[in-house]
């Protein structure tokens, strides 16, 4: 390929923006390991010389963790965290030690034999975001191999190199991450990744463009080379042309231009063209995102997805309610006084099998519904979990509900139960609630008495029946992600059924209209969580039906307030009642695109 030839790359949108500069083509460090034998004798001391590079990356960690509150601040710190639990987990304190002592190898070898295994391990997880923890496990290995070997990074060198530029590399592990932001990179593109790694949520945060996934991006780029990278588009331009330059320069203008239109919305409330005020909120799925609640002009969470941050912690904070506490208090002290709906742990078995957690289900649950396990299923989209595997584990949904009840009064908290099917599971839920206030009484720990409880509505049969649930609950939140997937018997992550998943469809339409109208008759909240907010055409249809309030991205708030002062509330309830009646998603689309044409 000609070295000056314009080439343009796909891979994931990761972080947003437009950002244009030279290449920094960031080298991977990866330590050759050998194996060797290890003479019985001399066993003992390699497994000391083993623990000594323990105990000095957890000097390291220490002096990382103080650069990090210093440049990023506290919620970035919290990875560091994450990476001390992983160097006392026991695939690091135990695993390596048994290797050597077995197969008689040096210290380096067993390390990466031990990392390689679990590897394999996580690249068989089905859910993409516990997939891609396996690069938090690399990277304090890494720190591990480094001190084995007694190497450190070049980094003053990239220090002056990174400066102002956009860095390029196979991978980019979260220390490297971390550093990104203060040497001043404009934005980075890496070959591997996924929208849910660590490095995509910490560009996110720091508000950092990058493309993650692109294949074999490495063979196509080198130090110097211009490029431009569009991280809403997950498109990377290679020695662009002028006139590609210009067409970017262009759109980088009108982007910031709106974005500064819409600026002016961040302070003003979501309210329609004719005065129906919507309670707009924030999906939350990290701490780090905290900050652009009120950046954005969300009220309050309106899902906080806690797996994402409580599985990240390891199977110590998911049985460690006073460490939960602390999370959940931070976080309602820094909403206050607008409310945060805790959605409960929506995990898999697979999950807890993983933290070697599967075999210590409960024997039985209040409500008589069987838990015994046998041997592990597939991990299917309707299979065992949200609150159907919570019950079956009542030690870690007992560890969560304590440690909200515990971290109430530091805000106004909803609890919202995910995959919830049958009203006994909410019925169990409210009964082990009641248990742990009690508790809570005879300890003397201060907790709110009343704390809203609602359910997500995600299966069809529960959304049929949406009266009888509602009879039990606070309040009701759909997520029309699940519910569109059940509804037309199609994953959603399935490319081949990609064409089945027709969110406009008006089976699925009729469902969200049925539990709105419910909840107006019972006088209950009803919320909307899913993608299906994100759509303009979609909003109309949301509005018309009656939902109360809606949670996106915040990023989105902005644009989705702008949009709502040009919705007609009654006018939007009459198109409601019309497309109800159509036959097909083509017929609704078609018809919502005539009402709302420019």
């Amino acid at each position: 390929m000609n070295a000056s030839q314009e080439t343009t790359l796909h891979g994931i949108a990761a972080s947003p923006g437009i950002i244009m500069g030279p290449v920094y083509v960031m080298e991977d460090d990866a330590l050759v390991v050998t194996q060797r034998k290890i003479e019985a004798s001399k066993i003992p001391s390699e497994i000391r010389r083993y623990k000594r590079a323990i105990e000095r990356t957890h000097v390291d960690l220490n002096a990382a963790e103080v650069n990090v509150l210093k440049a990023l601040g506290k919620q970035h710190a919290r990875l560091i965290e994450a990476h001390r639990l992983i160097l006392d987990d026991p695939i690091l304190t135990k695993d390596v030690p048994r290797l050597i002592e077995s197969q008689g190898v040096n210290t380096e070898f067993a390390l990466s034999e031990i990392l390689s295994r679990a590897n394999h391990a996580f690249e068989a997880l089905a859910d993409e975001f516990f997939r891609e923890r396996r690069h938090d496990l690399f990277d304090v290995g890494r720190r591990v191999l480094r001190h084995l070997a007694r190497t450190r990074r070049k980094k003053d060198v990239e220090q002056v190199a990174i400066e102002a530029s956009i860095v390029v590399a196979k991978n980019l592990l979260p220390s490297d991450t971390l550093q990104i932001k203060d040497r001043k990179a404009l934005g980075f593109a890496t070959e591997m990744g996924s929208r849910l790694s660590h490095v995509a949520i910490l560009a996110q945060s720091l508000e950092i463009p990058a493309i993650v996934g692109v294949p074999d991006l490495l063979k196509h780029v080198a130090s110097g080379d211009e490029v431009i990278i569009d991280g809403d588009e997950g498109v990377i331009h290679l020695r662009p042309s002028v006139a590609t330059t210009k067409q970017f320069r262009d759109k980088q203008a009108r982007l910031k231009k709106e974005e500064q239109d819409l600026l002016v919305y961040v302070s003003q409330a979501a309210v329609t063209a004719d005065g129906l005020e919507v309670a707009l909120g924030a999906n939350l799925d990290t701490l780090d995102e905290i900050p652009l609640v009120s950046k954005y002009g969300a009220v309050g969470i309106g899902l906080f997805r806690t797996e994402l941050v409580v599985m990240a912690g390891g199977k110590t904070l998911l049985m460690d309610a006073e460490a939960q506490t602390e999370i959940y208090r931070e976080t309602f002290q820094k909403l206050a006084p607008h409310p945060v709906v805790i959605r409960l742990l929506d995990i898999g078995s697979d999950k807890l099998m993983d933290l070697g957690l599967r075999e210590n289900s409960s024997s039985g649950s209040r409500s008589g519904v069987s838990t015994s396990l046998g041997p592990p299923e597939e991990n299917l989209p309707m299979g065992l979990r949200g609150i159907r595997l919570l019950l079956r584990y009542p030690k870690i949904l007992r560890q969560q509900l304590r440690a909200i009840l515990a971290a109430s009064p530091a805000g106004d908290p909803k609890i919202l139960l995910p995959m919830v099917s049958a009203i006994e599971e909410v019925r169990e839920v409210k009964w082990l609630i009641a248990e742990i206030a009690q508790e809570l009484s005879q300890e003397g720990v201060a907790f709110k008495e009343k704390i809203p409880l609602g359910i997500m509505v995600e299966v069809p049969s529960v959304a049929i029946q949406a009266e009888a649930f509602l009879d039990e609950v606070d309040f009701v939140s759909v997520g029309t992600n699940d519910l569109v997937q059940y509804t037309l018997a199609c994953d959603r992550m399935s490319a081949e059924l990609a064409y089945l998943y027709q969110e406009f469809h008006p089976a699925v339409l009729k469902l969200l209209a049925h539990v709105a109208e419910a909840a107006r008759q019972k006088g209950r909240w009803v919320g909307i969580c899913g993608e299906l907010v994100n759509n303009p055409l979609a909003l109309p249809l949301l509005i018309g039906m009656g939902f109360n309030g809606l949670s996106t991205n915040p990023r989105l708030v902005p644009k989705i307030k702008r949009q709502l002062r040009g919705i007609n509330a009654a006018r939007s309830r009459a198109l409601v009642d019309e497309v109800l009646g159509f036959g097909s998603y083509e017929e609704v689309v078609e018809r919502v695109k005539r009402e709302f044409a420019g």
